[in-house]
């Protein structure tokens, strides 16, 4: 079932993507487009494979590990299995549903139903969810504006994606902090971290999908590049923005404003 839908997701993202950078290419006809179409045709498939197969790869050499060695394994060594495990199906999952996402979005699914949202309890759900992706790292919340305008479930997932990548960038032992403001007209919700930063030539491709700054910057695969695109596409389904100011070594903020009805 998750095999199929993430099929199907990644199809539909792939094919959205294609018709518009083929429609792109041929509007300008030149060798140019042409080959930054097939660049992101290779960066798919490198995502993918890599996403999708790695962890799938992960878990099957535990299940058998486990399978053929269960009873000389002490309880203790079985619980560590059984915790890696679990650890690879979370990753296997949060990328099938990044692409489930992504599709849903690419495919103008996604409708938003604003109300006014308590932040607070969004955020103690968001951090209780990402419990063990946060762990070694010290979460301050400072909800200057304890509302916002918008869909419960789409906020929530922004606050969850940019919390995620801020974890995910920042070594152990570091801060991050969620907080927001008012400003006229507007709600704004920021997650800054203390990680690697990124570098001003980056920036401006952070939000396109299957763009990894890790990658650029390091050449390590961390992530399937598509949790800020889906930020982004969730702010803009609000009338709202993203934006983000990093300086490298020092960290990273990125910001949400979510328009007030």
């Amino acid at each position: 079932m998750a095999a199929a839908a993430a099929g199907a997701a990644i199809s539909a993202v792939w094919v959205a993507r294609a018709t518009t950078h083929a429609r792109r290419a041929a509007e300008e006809a030149s060798d140019q487009a042409v080959a930054r179409f097939e660049e992101l045709r290779r960066g798919l498939v490198t995502t993918v494979s890599h996403e999708l197969r790695t962890p799938l790869t992960l878990i099957q050499g535990l299940v058998d590990t486990l399978a053929a060695r269960w009873n000389m394994l002490s309880e203790g060594e079985r619980m560590d299995l059984v915790d890696d495990l679990a650890v690879n199906v979370a990753s296997l999952d949060a990328s099938v549903l990044h692409f489930i996402d992504a599709a849903r979005l690419a495919r103008g699914e996604v409708e938003v139903e604003q109300e006014w949202i308590e932040l607070a309890p969004v955020v103690a759900r968001v951090r209780s969810k990402l419990e063990s992706a946060l762990g070694g790292r010290n979460v301050q919340v400072g909800l200057t504006a304890e509302r916002a305008w918008g869909d419960p479930e789409a906020v929530a997932r922004i606050i969850e994606l940019l919390l995620a990548n801020a974890a995910r960038f920042s070594p152990l032992g570091t801060g991050i902090t969620v907080a927001s403001r008012q400003q006229p007209g507007t709600t704004i919700i920021s997650v800054t971290d203390q990680g690697q930063g990124i570098a001003q030539k980056h920036l401006a491709q952070l939000f396109e999908p299957f763009w990894r700054a890790d990658v650029a910057e390091t050449g390590v695969s961390r992530g399937a590049g598509l949790g800020l695109f889906i930020v982004k596409e969730l702010a803009e389904r609000h009338g709202g923005t993203i934006r983000v100011t990093s300086t490298q070594g020092r960290g990273s903020t990125f910001s949400v404003e979510l328009p007030d009805p």
